[in-house]
């Protein structure tokens, strides 16, 4: 599928930042500044969107539904889950859970990537993959829309299931997604677990745009 030096090309290289101003900072976590406007505590990626490899590999896995792809990424996350295990060994409790997606959404693609990748990061950790968030109403795909139309678009899409409160009480949560680009979703995932009681929630994608 990939030849050694589109794989190798394909990997991004470490650069720890505020999710907000982007910034460098301290393990990825969020700025002091930044910190009052974001429910997101920080933010780790594999690699850049920007990366034309990269974004072509995400985008046979999602739309064109190349398998073989899927694995690939899966390792590529595994391998920046590993360099980052220092920085989930400092969580406290942490769990994963998985960006939802529509059920139509999820019943027209057969499979949620967001999902996958965080079975396979929870199933390395050794920690318990939870499915507490729901998704609460359709939404445009972020994709087709501006940084502005994102944000509103995806307000109230999420909501926390009956036990998110017993779950995530307290604990950090590892908030896993393909892509990062304006942070909308991640932000409101993050807020729906911090009400639900979750100390802290961080995001860890494949790409950030």
């Amino acid at each position: 599928m990939l030849c050694p030096g589109c794989y190798s090309a394909m990997r991004g290289v470490i650069k720890f930042s505020c999710p907000g101003c982007g910034n460098e900072s301290f393990f990825g976590r969020t700025c002091k500044r930044c910190a009052p406007a974001t429910p997101l505590d920080g933010l780790l990626f594999a690699g850049f969107y920007g990366n034309p490899i990269l974004r072509d590999a995400i985008y046979a896995w999602k739309y064109s539904f190349v398998e073989r792809m899927g694995d690939i990424l899966c390792n590529v996350f595994l391998d920046y889950a590993e360099k980052y295990r220092t920085i989930f060994a400092g969580f406290k409790e942490p769990l994963v859970q998985s960006v939802p997606l529509w059920p139509k959404r999820l019943l027209w693609r057969g499979f949620n990537q967001a999902d996958i990748l965080a079975g396979v990061l929870a199933g390395h950790l050794g920690v318990q993959k939870i499915d507490v968030l729901l998704r609460h109403k359709k939404t445009t795909p972020q994709s087709e829309l501006d940084a502005r139309e994102r944000r509103g678009n995806i307000v109230g899409a999420f909501i926390a299931g009956e036990k998110a409160k017993e779950t995530v009480l307290g604990r950090t949560v590892i908030l896993v997604d393909d892509i990062y680009t304006s942070g909308s979703t991640l932000e409101e995932c993050a807020r729906v677990l911090k009400n639900a009681g979750a100390k802290e929630v961080w995001g860890f994608v494949l790409a950030k745009g």
